[in-house]
């Protein structure tokens, strides 16, 4: 797991405390398995959750509520929004997590 959470590490995550915006790896992976069509079924929720899981490695956790998570990755998938619109959602609905 050290391995994993090395890799993945995010400097877009440290640098939301200084508010800085724009481009976030989460918001790639995201965009990546909501348009790309990976598996047959699923592609959304996959999104959501590798949005999920790569806050959680890096310190961060998403706190937007379930229906508008599904509105914004919803947009996605369209095209209605774009991959920087998905990152400043993404740095406007996470937090540190409790530790």
């Amino acid at each position: 797991m050290a391995v994993l959470t090395a890799h993945f590490q995010c400097n877009r995550c440290a640098d939301q405390q200084a508010g800085k915006i724009g481009e976030h790896p989460a918001a790639a992976y995201g965009l990546e398995f909501a348009k790309n069509h990976c598996f047959k079924d699923g592609n959304k929720r996959i999104s959501l959750s590798a949005i999920d899981v790569f806050l959680r490695m890096n310190g961060h956790e998403l706190m937007a509520q379930e229906a508008e998570a599904v509105i914004v990755i919803e947009a996605l998938t369209a095209g209605d929004t774009s991959e920087d619109d998905l990152a400043h959602w993404i740095e406007a609905n996470s937090a540190p997590l409790d530790k």
